[in-house]
């Protein structure tokens, strides 16, 4: 996998840590409980592949 491709990957996971920020907050505002606790489970999911992608792009890149 080259700088490109983690690159690509990194800006995927921004746009879904994006989204799913907005849809806890939905969540939230709409007093859904189960759908606060699920995206909050995607956003931790979200830290495990940032650490497979996000953190080697930033080695890469210094």
């Amino acid at each position: 996998m080259n700088r490109n491709d983690l690159k690509a990957l990194d800006q995927e996971l921004m746009e879904i840590r994006e989204a799913t920020e907005r849809l806890k907050s939905l969540a939230i505002e709409h007093g859904m409980p189960a759908a606060e606790k699920n995206a909050e489970r995607i956003m931790a999911c979200v830290e495990m592949l940032s650490l497979h992608i996000s953190d080697p792009l930033k080695l890469i890149e210094e």
